[in-house]
């Protein structure tokens, strides 16, 4: 849904599908499986690239985290398009580890 809700850019579906997931604990574990899945498959493909299995981990499941967040963020905010909510939402991540980093040195 999350692909065709932002082809046909209609942030206003993809609002209305995550509350109706949001309803059901059947939909909320079905979600989590598909994220899972393409966490999966985005590992699987990095490996075949030679990243390592560790590496590959990381940036999957970090990848389906950011998009996630996005996806939200820009089904909550109409004013602005997928594209923009994921690069947005991956600056965030990066400036808060950055700042963790920041944090744990002495």
């Amino acid at each position: 849904f999350a692909q065709t809700a932002a082809s046909l850019d209609q942030p206003d579906q993809a609002r209305a599908l995550r509350a109706l997931i949001d309803t059901s604990a059947v939909l909320q574990e079905r979600e989590r499986t598909k994220m899972a899945a393409a966490a999966a498959a985005i590992s699987h493909a990095l490996t075949e690239r030679g990243v390592s299995l560790r590496d590959a981990a990381f940036v999957a499941h970090t990848a389906t985290l950011v998009f996630t967040t996005a996806y939200d963020d820009w089904a909550n905010d109409p004013k602005t398009d997928l594209p923009t909510a994921i690069q947005a939402t991956l600056a965030d991540f990066r400036h808060a580890l950055e700042a963790s980093t920041e944090l744990s040195q002495p």
